[in-house]
């Protein structure tokens, strides 16, 4: 289904328009309009793997690479608490589902020569501190204890990124709808970004289907303003 969006449609969420991208075979994105940014360039090369790449049949991991995995995470989460500290002068976030687990991908950007990008696993809490992060408020997330939060049930395929998805839509957080990106087999991404607040903002590659048109399409209308008698 192509793009039939106006520029100009204004609601609780703002839609803006921008460049359109192409993913070539392996995942890269090709300029077609303008020089896409490494950041761009890398997200839209991985959304591009995934998509291609056939179901993989995975062995149940055992209670030892259950033990690394977490290990690595709880790591993973001190370097974001010892970046957001630093006070970044940007963050760049997204969502997604790895091994059906719910993940968030930071890209930290702290001055023009140094960055570094930082994927964690999220459960409730550690999304709630996320989410304040880039509001503004970094005291939460410098705090944050797993042990503080009951661990949750594994997500279904799609579900954490789905879920914030439709979340910042639905309120009413302005999204800039960016040219859709086509894949090898001609499948069609919706790219799209939110400023959370100044220097902080969370993106999303969202498959073009009848249910995400729909979702953006209803947060195009504009909202209905009572009448004033």
């Amino acid at each position: 289904m192509e793009n039939t969006m106006s520029n100009d449609c204004v609601m609780g969420n703002e839609i803006m328009v921008e460049s359109a991208e192409l993913l070539n075979e392996s995942g890269n994105v090709q300029e077609t309009e303008q020089v896409i940014n490494n950041e761009t360039s890398e997200l839209a090369g991985s959304l591009g793997g995934e998509a291609d790449m056939p179901a993989k049949t995975t062995k149940s991991p055992t209670t030892e690479a259950v033990r690394n995995q977490s290990d690595e995470n709880d790591s993973s989460v001190k370097r974001l608490q010892e970046g957001v500290s630093c006070n970044p002068m940007n963050i760049s976030t997204t969502f997604f589902t790895l091994n059906r687990m719910p993940m968030a991908k930071l890209k930290l950007i702290y001055n023009e020569r140094m960055s570094e990008e930082i994927s964690v696993q999220v459960n409730t809490g550690l999304l709630k501190c996320i989410m304040d992060t880039l509001r503004g408020n970094i005291a939460s997330l410098v705090a944050y204890k797993k042990e503080d939060f009951i661990e949750e049930e594994d997500e279904d395929e799609g579900e954490c990124k789905m879920g914030m998805f439709k979340a910042l839509l639905e309120n009413g957080y302005r999204a800039n709808i960016k040219k859709d990106f086509i894949n090898k087999k001609g499948e069609r991404f919706f790219h799209i970004r939110f400023p959370i607040s100044y220097g902080r903002e969370i993106y999303f590659f969202i498959k073009r289907d009848e249910v995400t048109e729909k979702l953006v399409a209803d947060a195009c209308k504009p909202k209905t303003e009572p009448s004033i008698i």
